[in-house]
């Protein structure tokens, strides 16, 4: 079977941003006219072509996540769980990305909380304030320094 139109296809949604093998894979999955083995198969010559890359893909979404003051928990499970990276993958690329988590935890909650003298005085605002941190993905230690400095 000719594999034509799933290769434009890609072609064309790959054109507009990166993916992960996986999120293609599940693209592909949802077309009905193509079978497990074929998609393994074209997956592959696309990375081997280059036109496919975890490792790029990966890069760009961790930018991404830092840029919306993401903390480190929250990417890692955001790429591992719906987009389909491995997490050792994920890991390296952080510890590449060379980041300060606990500025970037204090960047995040003065874009929350503009006044965070005001965090001191009210306990319920502060708490607030803490379980917004955790739910981005930020350890105790990070929003403890963001709070307290």
């Amino acid at each position: 079977m000719s594999l034509s139109k799933e290769t434009n296809y890609l072609l064309y949604i790959l054109a507009k941003q990166d993916y992960s093998r996986h999120q293609l894979s599940t693209k592909l999955h949802s077309r009905e006219n193509i079978t497990s083995e074929e998609i393994d198969s074209l997956l592959d010559v696309f990375e081997k072509n280059k036109w496919l890359s975890d490792e790029r893909f990966a890069e760009v979404f961790v930018e991404s996540e830092i840029g919306k003051l993401r903390g480190k928990k929250r990417i890692i499970n955001t790429a591992v769980y719906n987009k389909g990276l491995a997490k050792d993958l994920v890991d390296t690329t952080l510890e590449n990305a060379e980041i300060d988590w606990y500025e970037l935890c204090k960047l995040c909650l003065l874009r929350k909380y503009r006044d965070v003298s005001q965090l001191q005085q009210d306990i319920k605002l502060k708490q607030k304030a803490i379980n917004y941190l955790a739910y981005n993905g930020f350890d105790y230690d990070q929003i403890n320094f963001a709070i307290n400095n």
